[in-house]
Order: C-alpha cells, then structure tokens, then sequence
C-alpha cells in the first residue's frame, strides 16, 4: 500500500523524469507569484529540491516543511543561489507540523496534494491552513476524469473545491487548464 513518507524518502528524484530539473511552467510560476504581494513570512510545503525558490528571492527568510530531507544539499544550495535563510522542518507524521497557529502569511503547495492519500488529504489542507492565514495551491487535476488508481500509484485526482466547501473554507482564484487546478483557500 502507497504510504506517502516511505514513497518519498526512497524515491531517488522528486520530480518526474520528463520535469527532471525544470522549472515550474510559466502558468504555476504566474499564479504562485500574484499571490505573494506583500507576504513576509512564507511555508513552502514539500519544496522538493527548491525549483520555485527563485518565487522568494525578494525575502531574507523562507520556512520549509518535508517529509523526506533526501534533497536537503539541494534545497540548501538554492537558498545559497537565491540569497536567503532556509528553515527546514522535517515532518516525520503525515498532516503534522510543529508550527503555531497562522505562523505565516501564505503556504505554498505546489504539486505535493495530488500525492496525499484519501485518508489524509483533508487533514493535511486542515493542518496547512491552521499554520497559514491562505493556502496558494497548485495541483494536477481533471474536471473530466476519474483518476483510476492503479497498484502502488502516487497521484490522486480530487474535487478540492467540493473539500473546501465541506470544510467551510472560502475558495478564491480558482483556474483550471487541461491538467491542473489553481486556487487559495483561507479560513
């Protein structure tokens, strides 16, 4: 059975073959970065090897929250590159972090979402949104299609929106493309 903290801490690279040190694409960078007006204290949740570090070269300081350290060397180095302080927390229980409430201004959580189980999904945005006063999200997604879930697979499609309304949450900005959601949500 998938388990998202032993999958990541064995998984050589964190990213697929064909984004293998790639950026972002300009859609994710455009709607990451709108989000960022006049936020100081930023979660990058499940940075990976730091690809959209170049989003934060403006601050001193930037928090974040894995659950694998396998790419910390690389996610140190960015920091080196982009000219800020890297605080890194590694979380060894899924939909947990150590964070007081609304520590910070926005979390980012680019394409990490889609690879949280069913049974955790709910818990880990409840837990992202506890620590932040808004969540800016970037996940894979279809509107069209049921995701089928194959043995041992590492992606799930989920209805965010119809998860946030649930919760209570508000829901703004949302955008779709062929393959992705954007959208915040905030208490």
């Amino acid at each position: 059975m998938y388990n998202e903290i032993h999958y990541w801490n064995r998984r050589k690279y964190p990213n697929s073959l064909r984004d293998k040190g790639k950026l972002p694409i300009g859609k994710e960078i455009r709607y990451i970065k709108k989000h960022l007006y006049d936020c100081k204290c930023i979660l990058d949740f499940g940075p990976g090897i730091g690809r959209t570090f170049f989003l934060y070269e403006h601050l001193t300081h930037i928090d974040c929250f894995d659950i694998t350290d396998n790419h910390l060397s690389a996610l140190k180095n960015e920091a080196i590159r982009y000219n800020f302080e890297l605080d890194f927390t590694l979380g060894c229980e899924v939909g947990v972090t150590p964070y007081t409430d609304k520590k910070f201004d926005v979390a980012i959580v680019c394409q990490v979402l889609l690879h949280q189980r069913p049974a955790n999904i709910n818990k880990i945005m409840t837990e992202i949104l506890r620590v932040s006063d808004k969540v800016v999200v970037v996940s894979g997604h279809s509107k069209s299609k049921l995701w089928r879930r194959k043995k041992n697979t590492h992606c799930f499609n989920y209805n965010y929106i119809k998860l946030c309304e649930k919760n209570g949450w508000s829901i703004s900005d949302i955008n779709y493309d062929s393959s992705h959601i954007y959208f915040v949500y905030s208490e």
